[in-house]
């Protein structure tokens, strides 16, 4: 049997029940700072307090020549096909022609893609830190760790294919695979225009 006393505990249970789930949530809502999001321009000083590592990396070597060289962290996948690529037409003392003479190229197949990474990009100089001697002698661009396969018909070719030397040879249809090995594009005096394609 229940008596008015069991009605009126009943009545303050849920009352203080209520208050305490109202008091809980206004302290939830009213608690919280309002924050900003909006961006703001960092000056030298904070700047030069951030570093940042794995994207990229500057070398600069000193040997017989002086090598700046830089390594992005880039990678890029691709099926290219180029009908016609010619590179370095110009006398190299054993007479004037192409140093690169590429026809129906393949850059990865249908079935699978050509993997490029790492970047690089290197520039050799002469006295780089001479402004009135300094000379450059020659440019590297390309990749350092390629899967996959290359596939042309070579009519003119210079530089190394699977660490095997060519001047302006004549190749023929030639494919070459390869497996996290560098793909080079380079540009010196004196030697024209030449491709290291693999180790």
């Amino acid at each position: 049997m229940i008596t008015p006393s069991d009605n009126l505990l009943k009545d303050l249970f849920s009352f203080y029940l209520v208050l305490i789930v109202i008091t809980t949530i206004t302290m939830v809502l009213f608690s919280v700072i309002p924050a900003s999001a909006e961006m703001n321009l960092l000056d030298d000083h904070e700047l030069s307090q951030i570093a940042a590592t794995g994207f990229s990396k500057f070398t600069l070597l000193h040997d017989a020549n002086d090598l700046a060289r830089v390594e992005l962290n880039l990678s890029a996948i691709t099926y290219t096909q180029i009908e016609t690529m010619k590179l370095g037409y110009w006398d190299n003392g054993a007479g004037t022609g192409w140093d690169q003479n590429w026809q129906n190229a393949s850059l990865g197949t249908q079935a699978q893609d050509l993997v490029l990474r790492d970047f690089i990009f290197e520039a050799e100089f002469t006295d780089i830190s001479d402004p009135i001697n300094r000379q450059l002698l020659g440019v590297t661009v390309g990749f350092k760790d390629v899967t996959g396969t290359i596939s042309t018909d070579f009519s003119a070719f210079s530089g190394s294919i699977k660490g095997v030397a060519h001047d302006r040879s004549i190749l023929g249809l030639t494919t070459v695979t390869l497996a996290n090995e560098p793909f080079l594009l380079q540009l010196k005096l004196g030697t024209g225009v030449t491709f290291q394609i693999g180790w």
